[in-house]
């Protein structure tokens, strides 16, 4: 009986042991969750591709109609539960917004995730209130005014809704990207593109004639 109750005693911190491993590695992956380019785009439309490769990814739309976001006018595509938004003079995804309970995207992250998975896909953020939903925001590396937001039920803690944009989320952040020059009625044209197809009307300045030489006495 003792060398059986030996045995039992064994496995049990065997399993112990084991899942105690497990623990482990999951709170490690959470420490080193991080959003990634692939979360600022869904099923191949990505945040600052073009209108035109958005249209061949996701078809016709159900119906299209402008809105305006914080004083920036834009083009909404809606795809049932699904809409998204274009900036009219750069033809540029400006913002993807995800509502309904068919979405998924990395990780598994899908209406009713919670909040701990969304930490250990995500990383660990803090909880703000933005119109009235409790939402975690994460910001895209390398691109200072492009969010990744996720809202969830204020009272079970569950994702409800996400939006992936370049559009301010407040109306300080608005303020603030025109402090910093971010032109966001262009969307995400690059400085590139538009020193390249930007084209200056010169012809209302006036025109300069080449200096002549004259021979001949002078009056």
């Amino acid at each position: 009986m003792n060398i059986f109750l030996k045995k039992i005693a064994a496995v049990f911190v065997f399993i112990c042991v084991v899942l105690a491993g497990q623990a482990v590695c999951r709170v490690e992956a959470a420490g080193e969750s991080h959003v990634v380019d692939e979360d600022f785009g869904y099923k191949g439309v990505l945040l600052g591709g073009s209108e035109e490769d958005m249209l061949k990814i996701m078809g016709e739309a159900d119906y299209d109609r402008k809105d305006n976001i914080f004083g920036t006018p834009v083009k909404r595509y809606e795809y049932g539960d699904i809409a998204i938004s274009v900036a009219p003079a750069s033809k540029r995804v400006v913002d993807i917004e995800l509502k309904g309970k068919d979405f998924q995207v990395r990780g598994g992250i899908r209406y009713g995730s919670t909040a701990f998975w969304i930490n250990s896909v995500y990383g660990k953020q803090e909880k703000q209130q933005i119109d009235g939903y409790t939402c975690y925001i994460y910001a895209r590396p390398g691109h200072k005014h492009e969010h990744l937001l996720l809202r969830t039920d204020s009272e079970k803690g569950i994702l409800v809704s996400m939006r992936i944009t370049a559009l301010p989320l407040t109306d300080e952040e608005a303020d603030q990207m025109v402090i910093d020059g971010s032109d966001i009625e262009l969307g995400l044209v690059t400085e590139e593109e538009l020193s390249a197809d930007t084209k200056i009307d010169l012809s209302a300045l006036p025109q300069s004639e080449e200096p002549k030489l004259v021979l001949g006495e002078a009056q």
